[in-house]
C-alpha cells in the first residue's frame, strides 16, 4: 500500500530525519496517548533547547538551525517557558 508519497508504510518506520538538531524516534510518541498540542509542545520545546544547546547560547545560530528567525526563537523561548537568559548572551555581530 502506497502513502502517497511513493514510500510503503513499512519505509516509514524507522527515524524521522529532520535538519535540525535532533531525529523525533517513532516510539516516543504513539497516536492517540496524548492530545497533540502536548506533543507538538513538548517536540518544539526539546527542538528549541537542543539548537540553543549546539550553538552554546548562541541564539542566532540556534534560529538559523532551527529555520526561523531570531524574532520568533525569542517568541516560542517566551511561550514554552523556556529562560531566555539560561543560555548566555552570546549573539553574532
Amino acid at each position: 500500500m502506497a502513502t502517497g508519497h511513493g514510500r510503503s508504510p513499512a519505509q516509514l518506520e524507522g527515524p524521522v530525519h529532520r535538519r535540525g538538531p535532533s531525529v523525533i524516534l517513532p516510539h516516543e510518541f504513539k497516536a492517540g496517548e496524548r492530545p497533540l498540542d502536548e506533543v507538538l509542545t513538548k517536540i518544539e520545546r526539546r527542538e528549541i533547547v537542543a539548537a540553543l544547546t549546539k550553538a552554546c547560547g548562541n541564539r542566532t545560530l540556534a534560529a538559523n538551525l532551527l529555520g526561523i528567525s531570531r524574532s520568533r526563537l525569542y517568541r516560542r523561548m517566551e511561550a514554552l517557558g523556556i529562560d531566555i537568559h539560561a543560555f548566555g548572551h552570546h549573539e553574532l555581530v
